[in-house]
């Protein structure tokens, strides 16, 4: 199924009758004979607001459209693009759901609902977030918390076969290689902002985030994990991993390919340039070796040899409108 967000606003006193029908039907999808076998969604973002014009991030009440097919039986997957969060909708997302791939991509979403999707699957497979590929409206982007992210994923270690993150260019990761105050400081604002531990967050969403803290662990114990696209910062991040109440000690930068789970096949790194780096030519050096050796599952590594940019807005969309993402890249009409 593709649709367009089915409603103004989630709170609609007279809802569309489509809306009605989706509601009542993921309610209690035992008791229906609809949509039995439906197993992908794609939310077609298109709003008819002045400012939908091709530039800018277009608004979607993305949890409440999640939760019109999370509970039906045989769903699997959904996707959207070009996502900027309706401050108007809702906030919050606290039951499990059968949604086991998600897809969200070229948009502006802050790591606080990407935790809540995570979180609420009962077998996360398959995660894919990019951010990007359009103008902000106001030039500010999202708070976006890696250590937030992988706590999330953590919790589906045993399941994930799948993971694509392109947020580098969003966040500051730079005391991952950086010396002993750079790495205190970028821990200090991964354990205050999109955290447990901010003061002036709902309490319904602070519930959610402290049950994924006490997850611990590294990039190694993703036991399924098969598919992996990354920035070379978040991804050396992610191969130290996180503990109960932190990150693991700073000490010496692991090696990545003592790093990788032993099911991998497919490694894509963002934002890599040999010569820019003497620690990512190290780790690219050891990554290549490594590959050539053909001692491991890895049968496809990209990004060493070619530079993969990481994502990022457009800037001046009137001069550079050929870099602007559009629907029309998934067939259908322009938003």
């Amino acid at each position: 199924m593709a649709t367009t967000q089915p409603f103004h606003n989630y709170q609609e006193k007279r809802p569309y009758p489509l809306v009605e029908f989706l509601r009542q039907t993921n309610a209690s999808p035992e008791t229906k004979p609809y949509l039995q076998n439906l197993r992908k969604v794609y939310l077609i973002n298109k709003s008819d607001s002045s400012w939908s014009d091709g530039r800018f991030f277009v608004e979607m009440d993305l949890l409440s459209c999640w939760a019109l097919f999370d509970q039906l039986p045989s769903i699997e997957s959904i996707g959207a693009d070009i996502v900027k969060e309706d401050e108007n909708g809702e906030r919050t997302l606290d039951r499990p759901s059968n949604i086991s791939r998600i897809a969200i991509n070229h948009s502006h979403v802050a790591s606080t609902t990407l935790v809540q999707l995570i979180s609420s699957c009962r077998a996360l497979r398959e995660f894919q977030y990019s951010m990007g590929g359009r103008a902000s409206r106001d030039g500010g982007n999202p708070m976006v918390n890696p250590k937030a992210i992988i706590k999330s994923i953590l919790g589906h270690k045993g399941t994930l076969e799948v993971l694509d993150l392109d947020v580098d260019g969003f966040v500051d990761l730079e005391g991952v290689v950086g010396d002993e105050n750079d790495y205190e400081c970028m821990e200090y604002s991964f354990d205050r902002y999109g955290s447990p531990f901010e003061t002036d967050e709902d309490p319904a969403l602070l519930e959610i985030l402290r049950s994924i803290w006490v997850h611990s662990g590294s990039l190694k114990d993703l036991g399924s994990l098969k598919k992996l696209s990354l920035g070379f910062e978040f991804l050396l991040y992610f191969a130290r991993g996180v503990s109960v109440s932190g990150t693991m000690e700073k000490g010496e930068t692991p090696m990545l390919v003592d790093c990788l789970p032993d099911s991998l096949e497919y490694l894509c790194i963002r934002g890599y340039e040999k010569g820019e780096n003497e620690e990512f030519d190290r780790q690219a050096d050891a990554l290549m070796a490594h590959y050539e050796s053909g001692s491991s599952n890895l049968k496809e590594l990209k990004g060493i040899m070619e530079k993969i940019p990481n994502s990022a807005n457009v800037d001046n969309p009137d001069d550079d409108y050929d870099l602007l993402w559009s629907l029309q890249e998934l067939g259908y009409e322009s938003d």
